[in-house]
């Protein structure tokens, strides 16, 4: 593995290339998003859900914080997303640093 010169607050040192991958993916996607209008309806169906979402400002972006469901990692439960860099005009799906998330608003926008 390479030596990185730096160090990432947040990624442990060796994690630095899967936090390069992550961003590689991540620019990939919000390519493809701008060029297709968003996710494919097949991302959709296998992204996990978190319900009834609240924005939380950080101090350098926002993040989505509610209750999570199908995170391959996690699991289900109240959690808080990484940072977001997408999220559909009508709050259907979000894209953070690490995965693309479908939106449920808990019946918000009835």
């Amino acid at each position: 593995m390479a030596s990185f010169p730096f160090i990432v607050p947040g990624i442990p040192a060796g994690g630095e290339a899967a936090d390069i991958d992550t961003l590689e993916r991540l620019a990939d996607d919000l390519r493809r998003y701008a060029r297709d209008g968003g996710p494919a309806m097949f991302e959709l169906a296998e992204a996990p859900m978190i319900v009834a979402p609240r924005a939380i400002p950080d101090l350098s972006c926002y993040r989505l914080i509610g209750h999570i469901a199908g995170h391959p990692h996690v699991g289900s439960g109240p959690a808080m997303t990484s940072r977001i860099y997408a999220i559909d005009r009508y709050r259907s799906w979000a894209r953070s640093c690490s995965r693309l998330w479908r939106i449920d608003d808990g019946g918000r926008s009835q």
